[in-house]
């Protein structure tokens, strides 16, 4: 909260901490830097540069959790513990993934704009989400390994009456799961 200031105060010392910067690099798993990743730290959000680098400004002291993300590669999390005054510097490497890909179709009339959610089933944080296109098509890239939950909805219904699927998943491979509404 701010403090009252009244006409006759005349002195305020206000004391500032230290910064605790981060500078990084977000790379592939090849050592190739990684542009456009989202990088994520305490509020704070940037996106990586074309040379795969970031800087986030403005931290105090402590511990964070540094999280990169890009939609081909696995997501990555670290902790970091922040000294204040001291300049942070980091690399994140990024591992490929493996991809679901499929059609959202009522019958055989594709759905555009069906909502399509995948939640790894060993970590409900990992999660991503992506919208069908005009033939019905979808894409989730940058998938771990292992098993993973599916949810279609298409514009016209609530979750409620969403389809549901699991798939396993593998890196370097693409999976298909198609759902298609209207059947009994």
């Amino acid at each position: 909260a701010w403090p009252n200031i009244s006409p006759a105060d005349r002195e305020l010392t206000l004391t500032l901490e230290p910064a605790a910067p981060i500078n990084g690099r977000i790379v592939t798993h090849t050592g190739v830097p990684l542009p456009d990743a989202a990088v994520a730290v305490a509020n704070r959000t940037t996106t990586t540069t074309a040379e795969g680098r970031f800087e986030i400004d403005g931290l105090g002291e402590g511990e964070v959790v540094i999280e990169a993300d890009h939609p081909e590669y696995q997501s990555e999390r670290i902790s970091l513990s922040l000294s204040a005054g001291k300049k942070h510097d980091i690399q994140l490497v990024l591992k490929q993934g493996g991809t679901i890909v499929g059609t959202v179709t009522d019958g055989e009339i594709p759905i555009s704009g069906a909502k399509i959610a995948a939640m790894n089933a060993n970590d409900p944080q990992d999660h991503r989400e992506t919208i069908s296109d005009a033939k019905g098509r979808f894409r989730i890239a940058g998938l771990s390994d292992g098993e993973w939950r599916l949810m279609a909805a298409s514009g016209d219904q609530s979750d409620t009456d969403a389809l549901y699927q699991r798939a396993m998943v593998e890196t370097r491979h693409e999976t298909v799961v198609d759902f298609v509404f209207g059947q009994t």
